[in-house]
């Protein structure tokens, strides 16, 4: 995962408008049509920062106010966080093969063995 910031500069509310009550950030993977809530974070706030994971990300921002109507054209930012590669392995050695020796027992008789190491 990497952190990143999402900045936003709030509009101003002009005189025919109600006041500015938070921002929705949105995200979806880039060609899928389903947006996912990340968060709603309360005006003034025009920052917010996340841990993102690897992935083609589009994340939307959109302004509601007062009387929870969301702005029309939220914006759409696109991050595209690259997979790294794995880690190297932590040992790697090299040495000589040792061969585990093999013994065959053998009955001689109802009392003795023979024990021979192959």
């Amino acid at each position: 995962m990497a952190t990143y910031d999402l900045n936003w500069t709030l509009p101003q509310v002009l005189g025919n408008q109600r006041a500015l009550k938070n921002v929705v950030i949105d995200v979806r993977q880039v060609g899928n049509a389903a947006w996912t809530n990340v968060t709603t974070v309360a005006v003034p706030a025009v920052k917010l920062t996340l841990d993102i994971g690897p992935g083609n990300w589009e994340y939307r921002c959109t302004v509601v106010d007062v009387g929870n109507v969301a702005s029309l054209n939220p914006k759409v930012v696109t991050v595209n966080i690259q997979y790294s590669p794995p880690g190297d392995v932590s040992v790697f050695t090299v040495s000589p093969s040792v061969a585990t020796p093999t013994i065959s027992v053998t009955a001689t008789s109802p009392t003795a063995v023979q024990v021979t190491l192959l």
